[in-house]
């Protein structure tokens, strides 16, 4: 099937103050999210039935690309659900929280279950190091940020609320090495 192209499915490019709406949008430029479409796309072509079924998607094929587009915005920008109906949206498409969770973020689970796009072979390898990371290091854990608890006290809050999305993080510490911020 002949798939729209990336730049024409973001909503508003002209609002973006960027030459790469995708990006701002999605956190992905359009080669890359061709790239993360050849994996999505078997996923994303389905319809959630309801208990775990999923059939073959025989009318308005559209919705597949800008479901995929529509959840990628979402990890991206982590909107509050009283905003998805805002944000969440396409040239074609507007999403609110029922209708997200119900149908994109299930197809984004099965995709996840498929997703082949990191060379473990690589990553594991005990050569596989960085000027930054010398000696041992193979694998660098990404996290994000989800409200836990908000402290009424500012000379607390202070260390552990993240300023950008106002959300606080907890740290863990694992045989006296601090692992990073996580949930």
């Amino acid at each position: 099937m002949p798939w729209e192209t990336w730049g024409n499915i973001g909503i508003n490019p002209e609002a973006d103050r960027s030459r790469h709406h995708c990006a701002a949008q999605t956190g992905y430029a359009p080669a890359t999210l061709d790239v993360l479409w050849t994996s999505a796309e078997p996923s994303f072509t389905l319809i959630y039935e309801g208990n775990g079924r999923y059939k073959t998607r025989q009318e308005e094929m559209f919705k597949a690309q800008h479901y995929f587009y529509i959840f990628l915005m979402y990890i991206h920008t982590y909107p509050e659900e009283d905003k998805m109906i805002d944000i969440l949206e396409t040239q074609r498409i507007k999403t609110g929280r029922k209708s997200f969770y119900k149908y994109i973020l299930s197809l984004g689970r099965r995709w996840a279950t498929y997703i082949d796009l990191i060379r473990w072979e690589d990553r594991l390898c005990p050569m596989n190091h960085h000027a930054y990371f010398p000696v041992d290091v193979t694998v660098i854990w990404d996290t994000t940020c989800f409200r836990i608890r908000k402290p009424r006290d500012w000379t607390h809050s202070r260390y552990v609320v993240n300023g950008e999305r106002n959300t606080t993080v907890a740290f863990r510490c694992l045989h006296g090495h601090c692992s990073g911020p996580e949930i």
